[in-house]
């Protein structure tokens, strides 16, 4: 029988390529782990990867290929706005996409071929605002936000939506994604003293705000989301210590079997993100598992097996849809940055059951 293409996409160029690289890596960890135990239906999985190039244009040009090439599934992308771009294509193709760690809600509303298996931002924000009140004990908050980035706008949005409820947002600002000098929007955070500094970013502009709020005096804690990553480490050092930011996953969360999985991966890979590689492993997994209670490899019919999935147990949790494609309650994990790096804080869920939310 012939081997059951998926699709991977990811960025191997551009400035999304060196926090991507995982995603192909753990795509091709999950294929083998399956095909050595014999496949899906007898078949083998066989990953066909596309370089998204890190924009909006290549991320449509690799879907496109990915349909023309005749793929079963696609499994991506990170950047929210590179899975916005793939989706519509994707969908009108009905090919089955699901993304690991796309997190802004717009992604998976393209229609009933996209999934995603992480949070979306409206829980991340609110939980993340929750966290800043209760556990941070802070009244007032400053935004900073990326005005280039659907993923910063929305998510800084529902952290102010949430945090504004029990305390006080004193600034909300904008910058650009060129901006490397932020003394002038960081002047502005200095004479306002807020509690803490909600920067909903990626890696790279995160760290060097902190760096640079340091370096002007300011005190306050800077709490982040899911585009954080321990790379900041790396950019600036010990100026990211002691600020907080979420992930999808940690092998240290309580009941998890994350240490196991994490040293089967580590046998084989010098390193292992908190996000994009245990999310991704659970994405071809899930699919392989979509494919094997459909019992075919016509999309069509791994859509329906996909929405329907119950009771999948993957690396990061228990994984089911919702009606949109996105998974019921997901938790978050707040992590620290300490000397060494980001170290497991705790994990924060919803007080109540998503059911109840209108």
């Amino acid at each position: 029988p012939k081997n059951v293409k998926l699709g991977v996409i990811f960025a191997k160029t551009g400035e999304a390529a060196k926090g991507n690289a995982s995603g192909f890596e753990a795509a091709s960890f999950a294929a083998e782990e399956i095909n050595r135990l014999g496949g899906v239906l007898g078949r083998r999985i066989e990953l066909l990867e596309y370089d998204n190039e890190s924009t909006v244009l290549g991320s449509r040009r690799a879907a496109e290929q990915a349909v023309h090439d005749g793929v079963t599934a696609v499994v991506g992308a990170s950047w929210s706005s590179h899975s916005s771009a793939m989706a519509p294509i994707l969908q009108a193709a009905r090919i089955p996409m699901v993304t690991p760690v796309s997190t802004s809600p717009g992604v998976t509303v393209v229609g009933d071929f996209i999934f995603r298996v992480c949070f979306a931002d409206s829980l991340q924000g609110r939980l993340l605002a929750e966290f800043a009140l209760k556990d941070l004990k802070a009244r007032s908050a400053a935004i900073l936000t990326n005005v280039n980035s659907e993923y910063s706008i929305g998510l800084g949005g529902f952290f102010r939506d949430r945090f504004q409820l029990d305390g006080k947002v004193v600034l909300e600002l904008d910058y650009l994604q060129s901006t490397t000098d932020f003394s002038g929007v960081l002047e502005k955070v200095r004479a306002v003293e807020p509690d803490v500094v909600f920067v909903p970013s990626y890696a790279r502009d995160a760290a060097y705000i902190i760096r640079q709020a340091r370096q002007m005096g300011i005190h306050a804690v800077f709490v982040g989301g899911d585009g954080w990553s321990d790379i900041m480490h790396e950019y600036v050092g010990a100026a990211v210590e002691g600020s907080y930011f979420s992930q999808h996953w940690h092998p240290d969360i309580p009941g998890e079997n994350g240490r196991e999985f994490a040293e089967r991966y580590m046998a084989t890979h010098r390193t292992l993100s908190l996000d994009l590689a245990p999310l991704t492993c659970d994405v071809v997994t899930l699919i392989a598992d979509a494919i094997h209670r459909a019992g075919s490899v016509n999309p069509e019919d791994i859509r329906v097996a996909l929405s329907r999935t119950k009771n999948f147990h993957g690396i990061t949790g228990q994984i089911e849809f919702d009606e949109n494609g996105d998974p019921h309650s997901r938790q978050l994990v707040i992590l620290r940055f300490e000397r060494e790096g980001p170290v497991f804080h705790k994990v924060v869920r919803l007080d109540r059951a998503p059911d109840s939310e209108q």
